[in-house]
């Protein structure tokens, strides 16, 4: 089975652009392995954070859908948008600059 993704894609100071890919889907897949299959085998530039594949640290921390959560602990499904936290302030892709201060 294969899933369609949307993918945020902006460097600073360009226009934001999405980006659709067609990942393999294997039962139990994150949003954060699916992510991890475009970098590696689809979009080698696309800049995600993953840490602690746990939910703990925050930093994977994006938009589905235009809802918040976690990138490493939330299932991949079929039709996805991917975009950038807006509580942060936006890098590349995306990543955000993490500042505890920020983080709610």
């Amino acid at each position: 089975m294969k899933i369609k993704v949307k993918v945020h894609r902006q460097a600073p100071g360009q226009v934001v652009i999405f980006r659709e890919y067609i990942v393999p889907f294997k039962q139990g897949m994150s949003v954060l392995n699916v992510l991890k299959y475009i970098r590696d085998y689809l979009e080698p530039g696309l800049a995600f954070y993953g840490s602690c594949r746990v939910g703990l640290c925050t930093g994977c921390l994006i938009k589905m859908n235009g809802k918040h959560i976690f990138a490493c602990s939330t299932p991949a499904i079929n039709g996805m948008i991917l975009e950038p936290s807006d509580k942060h302030i936006h890098l590349r892709d995306l990543c955000v600059e993490l500042n505890s201060n920020q983080i709610s």
